[in-house]
């Protein structure tokens, strides 16, 4: 939709030059309004995620979350002065990479661990409403990155290469979060970690894993905060 939008308004960049085209006044206030709302939202919870992320590389640092938050502030300061796209192409490059190995090291650690015999899954599970409501709620989150689309077609050579682009990456994403989610299931059950990290123990390999996740989440807020 946001990319046949593009086509029919090839000077939007933004969800308020689309409103504005499309609704005139009525249409760049009201997409103003929740543009900036969302996106509030969601720099809340990625700065969380970042400072979550920071805390997890010291683990033996026993610091409150807003000390973590602090330190976390100052680090991102530097990176949100980017202002294009095209200059955190090389980042986005890097984060993806990133992940890669994170998942891998998680993978491998599942498998030395093995299945533990009193282990429980099943195909259904029955639970209370708000756990499925915060499971819904981490699937948008962790897919909320339609906010960029209408930024990344204007930065693009050819917009009508954008729909290619996104199915590929998207098909990607998809395939490692049900393999990994279906992976952890399966070996831990009910016990399986919110965050995937925690299935690597305590040394070498856990902290660079969280390294690597950290420089990740770092990306994804400089790339929210465009």
């Amino acid at each position: 939709l946001l990319w046949r939008l593009r086509l029919v308004y090839p000077h939007g960049t933004n969800y308020t030059h689309i409103g504005m085209e499309v609704m005139g006044l009525t249409g760049k206030r009201l997409a103003q309004v929740v543009t900036l709302t969302q996106l509030f939202l969601l720099e809340a919870s990625y700065m969380l995620v970042n400072t979550q992320s920071l805390a997890a590389v010291f683990y033996e640092l026993d610091l409150c979350k807003p000390t973590w938050g602090i330190f976390m502030a100052f680090l991102l300061l530097p990176f949100v002065q980017i202002r294009t796209l095209n200059n955190v192409s090389l980042l986005s490059l890097i984060s993806g990479v990133m992940v890669f190995f994170v998942l891998a090291l998680c993978v491998v650690e599942m498998a030395i661990h093995g299945r533990e015999p009193h282990v429980h899954t099943a195909l259904v599970e029955s639970s209370p409403p708000f756990v499925w409501f915060r499971a819904v709620s981490s699937m948008v989150f962790a897919c909320g990155s339609q906010f960029v689309y209408l930024e990344i077609m204007s930065e693009m050579q050819s917009v009508k290469d954008f729909p290619p682009a996104l199915g590929r990456a998207a098909s990607f994403i998809i395939t490692a979060y049900i393999s990994i989610s279906a992976a952890g299931y399966w070996t831990y059950g009910r016990h399986v970690p919110s965050y995937v990290v925690d299935v690597i123990p305590n040394g070498p390999f856990r902290r660079i894993a969280n390294v690597f996740m950290l420089i990740h989440t770092m990306v994804s807020y400089i790339l929210m905060s465009q």
